[in-house]
């Protein structure tokens, strides 16, 4: 049975998150070291110590994150080229998605394109896989 994750777990879980970069930042160098990633999937489990939590769970968490932050991104990018002004472009309704673009945002990025968000943020590239 995987954990039920509550809003405040998600708040506190990209917060702890976003400090272990080799977990997110694919341009960073322990990104593709398994034997630091796992020692950072431990401390996030350790710190989180939420009950019936295991390092499996927290690893199927960032592989959710990353697919409905990308799945925000591609839905504000359609909005954008459907010609819609910029009071019409999707607004994401992932209340953790400002926090997380803070960091995404970083290294999820496309060829070169620009997303405009209608929110408070500035531009930003994404990514597409």
């Amino acid at each position: 049975m995987s954990f039920a994750w509550k809003d405040e777990h998600m708040e506190t879980f990209l917060e702890i998150y976003r400090n272990h970069e080799c977990l997110w930042n694919n341009k960073s160098e322990n990104y593709h070291k398994t034997n630091i990633r796992e020692k950072s999937y431990r401390s996030l489990h350790s710190v989180l110590n939420l009950p019936q939590l295991s390092v499996n769970d927290i690893k199927a968490k960032i592989k959710t994150v990353r697919t409905r932050y990308c799945s925000e991104l591609a839905k504000i990018r359609k909005s954008e080229k459907s010609g819609a002004g910029s009071n019409d472009l999707h607004v994401p309704r992932l209340y953790w998605f400002k926090q997380a673009v803070s960091f995404f945002a970083r290294c999820l990025y496309a060829k070169g394109q620009f997303v405009k968000y209608a929110g408070k943020f500035k531009f930003f590239k994404v990514l597409f896989y």
